[in-house]
């Protein structure tokens, strides 16, 4: 009855312990090889030499790719090692650089998902008079400003984690105090989903109701109207 009782207390710990490191490979790989082939499409050399993506849609998903890409690289293989491990093997350093990282592409891609909807949404609705916004050069100036911005907002956090001693063990873990990490953590739940979700919403919102009304049975009612 001992030996089936260790048996079964064990066993979901044992599981968990290959679970873990067999998900974050798949996640590895699929995101490294998805991201990769976005990459060499959207950057396939031209007849004669590399070429930059002339379109702004091209460009955002090229920078979305980048960050995602990012963390795959940077981030994915050393969360893995926090699940599976009992403890922190790398140092303050790169505790504090990892997890800096994970924020940093968190608020890129947010911060460009956003973009590509309200670039969407000048697209659909005002195709004519967003031509001359809707350049190369300002979608490149728009990246800046995202990396610009998810820099800003993640910078709290190369100090918001550190390094602790738990016994004989190192642990990469938070360090602020109670109430700063709240408020850090409220602050970033609103810049870095809700306004992102916000915006989309909206962007897409509205591009959806001018369609509805341009081809939906209104539209249609009113296209007939006007050829009577």
């Amino acid at each position: 009855m001992a030996d089936a009782q260790n048996i079964s207390l064990d066993s979901p710990g044992s599981v968990g312990a290959m679970a873990v490191p067999v998900v974050f490979a798949l996640i590895f790989l699929l995101g490294t090889v998805g991201n990769g082939l976005v990459l060499a499409v959207l950057l396939q050399p031209g007849p004669s030499a590399w070429h930059e993506p002339s379109s702004t849609t091209d460009l955002f998903i090229l920078n979305l790719a980048v960050a995602d890409l990012c963390f795959i690289l940077c981030c994915v293989p050393f969360q893995a090692t926090i699940y599976t491990l009992d403890a922190w093997l790398f140092g303050a350093l790169v505790c504090k650089a990892v997890h800096l990282l994970i924020y940093l592409t968190m608020y890129a891609s947010s911060f460009t998902l956003a973009a590509v909807s309200v670039d969407r949404y000048l697209a659909v609705r005002h195709p004519l008079r967003s031509r001359a916004l809707r350049t190369p050069r300002n979608a490149r100036a728009v990246v800046g400003l995202v990396w610009l911005l998810a820099a800003l907002f993640s910078a709290p956090y190369l100090s918001y984690y550190g390094t602790v001693r738990y016994g004989a063990l190192e642990l990469c873990v938070p360090v602020w105090e109670d109430a700063r990490r709240r408020a850090l953590d409220v602050a970033t739940f609103a810049a870095g989903y809700l306004l992102p979700v916000a915006v989309v919403s909206l962007a897409y919102g509205r591009t959806l109701r001018f369609l509805w009304a341009a081809v939906g049975p209104a539209g249609a009612a009113a296209a007939e109207a006007r050829r009577r």
